[in-house]
């Protein structure tokens, strides 16, 4: 019962009111918002892998903020969450997760600098994905490869055009 509460009470607090005083589709979920909620779901199904799921803080509001960061080793591009499954010591399993919210629109600059990324990781044996909701990234880091490849996210800038933004 305190479960189903708990769920009615979360699944109602997403939900907005109208001006008429129904109640409408769940708020627009931001990027910070659906990285804490893949945090927190690891954290709930996999306790034992305490530490192996990690954001990379590579983002800069300042020009020189990036500068500095960089001289200290910030990449531009890095994944939004870097998962190491240390299952086998000898080749630890490396998977980049690139979180986009469904709708979303993103200068096509950085998203190149994403997928570089994401190509280096894949070159080294490392696997990337660009996900727009906590299931898809579940299912990367259980090994059930879903979201978008770097091929897949380059044919999309392609098919862009010339536009300065690419929407997701």
């Amino acid at each position: 019962m305190t479960l189903l509460m708990l769920t009615m009470t979360t699944y109602h607090s997403k939900m907005e009111k109208s001006s008429k005083g129904g109640v409408n589709a769940p708020k627009k979920q931001s990027e910070d918002q659906l990285q804490s909620s893949i945090v927190r779901k690891f954290s709930e199904l996999h306790p034992e892998k305490r530490g192996q799921l990690f954001h990379v803080a590579n983002e800069r509001n300042h020009a020189l903020q990036a500068m500095q960061a960089r001289s200290k080793g910030i990449f531009p591009g890095v994944a939004d969450l870097i998962y190491i499954d240390l299952k086998s010591m000898f080749q630890p399993r490396i998977l980049g997760i690139e979180l986009k919210t469904p709708g979303s629109s993103h200068k096509v600059d950085t998203v190149r600098q994403q997928v570089e990324w994401g190509e280096i990781l894949e070159k080294n044996g490392g696997t990337w994905r660009l996900c727009d909701n906590i299931d898809d990234a579940m299912y990367c880091i259980n090994g059930f490869y879903e979201g978008f490849t770097t091929q897949e996210v380059r044919e999309k800038l392609a098919n862009n055009g010339n536009k300065k933004t690419i929407k997701f």
